[in-house]
């Protein structure tokens, strides 16, 4: 295998184990101490990394502007003002 693969592999074996955490932690009747805190965080952290970096910043503009501005054309740099981020409604412009 490539580096390239090597390291997919390895962020996938993450982002499964960080699923697989979450879903120990959420059973039923599951003790509250079963799975450290610590390790909730983490894999919390590394979910919402992978959701923001990898995943809606290829669905929403804004997000892509502000995680993945290397993936913008040029002359998309400044299509959308990140200032829209903190307000529901936005227009675009």
């Amino acid at each position: 295998m490539t580096q390239d693969s090597d390291t997919a592999a390895t962020i996938m074996a993450a982002l499964d184990a960080a699923v697989a955490a979450l879903h120990v932690a959420a059973a039923p009747d599951m003790p509250r101490g079963a799975v450290p805190e610590e390790a909730l965080e983490q894999a919390c952290g590394l979910l919402r990394h992978h959701l923001l970096h990898n995943v809606l910043a290829f669905h929403d503009a804004r997000l892509q502007q502000l995680h993945r501005p290397n993936l913008l054309t040029a002359g998309e740099e400044h299509a959308l003002p990140v200032k829209c981020l903190s307000t529901r409604s936005c227009s675009g412009t």
